[in-house]
């Protein structure tokens, strides 16, 4: 299986997202550009390309058990219920991890269900270490004018009650921001010894910075800087073919300030993902676009992008 490489365009600014910087297997990609297999339990930077209207990919670990109701399992089960909730309410959800650094919750790709073909055609490989993961229930009304009427962080708050009910690693809070953006954020997690303790998430932190006119690409560089992770994205053709923007920050809060400057009147709306890798020891932020599922004539339903208006 290959990684892929995603476009997403902004404000005719056109981003590289590179999912496959980071492999799965743990392993940046080799300056020929090879590709590893793709492993469940990776970071997901990627923004989805559109797919045929009658088409509507999968996510990976989720199950639907009948109309309304849905498994998952997964490294990573509450982002893949993030994005599960933003196709079916067509808003941003965010997901942010919380650091992953004791062996307990830890285990190597390899060992994860989802990955037992990759590992039996590959006997010698064991990846990353990658979240242990586990499963987790999501239940929606089947009626879409009720479901549109609910209100997303009542949706969001019983998809975590549900990962901590069934015994799932790490806690988790619903943040609510910007124009109606959302985040699952995570707030404890088990330290090295053990003991659960609380965490600061790295988009809580506060960012100060003169105003000065700068590319899009320095800025989303800059906040990254600031807040000690890694930006996984790239403007094709360098930062200097990036959009300009005149901004400043005065204690800001990263999250807040991450969707100011993504949010352009008629462009797609984007959601942040922020991923800890415990090989490497720290963050990557990427992003994806935000789709909605869109009934079609005659049945079915297609993944149709979100934008702002204009």
């Amino acid at each position: 299986m290959k990684s892929k490489i995603n476009l997403l365009a902004v404000n005719c600014s056109v981003v590289v997202l590179l999912y496959s910087a980071y492999s799965a297997i743990g392993h940046p990609q080799s300056q020929q550009g090879k590709q590893m297999p793709h492993v469940a339990g990776s970071a997901r930077a990627g923004a989805v390309i559109a797919e045929p209207a009658e088409t509507v990919p999968p996510i990976d670990g989720v199950t639907v058990v009948r109309d309304g109701e849905y498994t998952i399992s997964n490294a990573r089960p509450l982002e893949q219920a993030a994005k599960l909730l933003e196709r079916k309410l067509g808003v941003p959800i965010w997901y942010e991890d919380p650091p992953w650094t004791f062996s307990g919750d830890l285990v190597e790709a390899a060992d994860l269900p989802a990955n037992r073909e990759l590992a039996a055609r590959y006997p010698r490989w064991r990846g990353p270490l990658v979240p242990r993961g586990g499963s987790m229930l999501v239940t929606l009304p089947t009626s879409p004018a009720v479901l549109k009427t609910e209100d997303p962080v009542t949706l969001l708050q019983a998809a975590i009650d549900s990962h901590k009910s069934l015994n799932n690693s790490a806690d988790f809070k619903v943040v609510q921001f910007g124009d109606n953006e959302f985040s699952i954020v995570g707030t404890h997690a088990a330290g090295k010894d053990g003991r659960v303790v609380e965490q600061i998430p790295p988009l809580d932190r506060r960012v100060s910075f003169p105003e000065a006119e700068r590319t899009e690409a320095d800025t989303l560089n800059l906040i990254c800087r600031t807040i000690n992770v890694e930006l996984m994205v790239q403007f094709t053709g360098g930062s200097e073919k990036s959009r300009r923007m005149r901004i400043g920050a005065n204690n800001e809060v990263a999250r807040d300030l991450l969707a100011r400057i993504v949010k352009v009147p008629g462009a797609p709306k984007v959601s942040w993902v922020l991923s800890y890798m415990p090989d490497l020891q720290r963050y990557l932020l990427g992003l994806r676009s935000v789709e909605a599922e869109i009934p079609v004539p005659g049945g079915g339903t297609q993944l149709k992008p979100v934008l702002w208006p204009k």
